[in-house]
């Protein structure tokens, strides 16, 4: 899949007072993992940022909707997605899409858009 080291943007669209917490629901960051069945990535954010008390430059991203993959993401240029925020003392580098105790992450609704260039 050519998605790896793409530059995105993703827009967070729940938890509802994301953007009134965190100032904007836009994320911007890079794409650096994708799992053995294409349905997550990881991105890399390009500035880490506090919210709901956790500190995260990492997010792992899948499919919100049974049966699609990332390939929707190269054909599409979007995504609706749900994502993993995790924070950063907990994150596991050798293998990100592991299941991580939800103490140490938070939920997200949005998009992920490709972007251009």
């Amino acid at each position: 899949m050519e998605l790896f080291s793409k530059k995105v943007k993703i827009i967070v669209s729940d938890p509802w007072d994301f953007q009134d917490v965190f100032g904007s629901p836009y994320l911007f960051g890079t794409i650096k993992d994708i799992n053995a069945t294409e349905t997550q990535i990881l991105v890399h954010l390009e500035n880490s940022f506090f919210y709901n008390g956790i500190t995260s430059s990492q997010i792992t991203c899948s499919n919100r909707y049974i049966n699609e993959t990332m390939e929707l993401l190269s054909k599409n240029n979007y995504v609706i997605a749900a994502m993993l925020m995790i924070a950063d003392d907990y994150f596991k580098q050798e293998n990100p899409f592991q299941h991580y105790d939800m103490r140490y992450t938070v939920g997200l609704l949005g998009s992920i858009t490709l972007l251009k260039g």
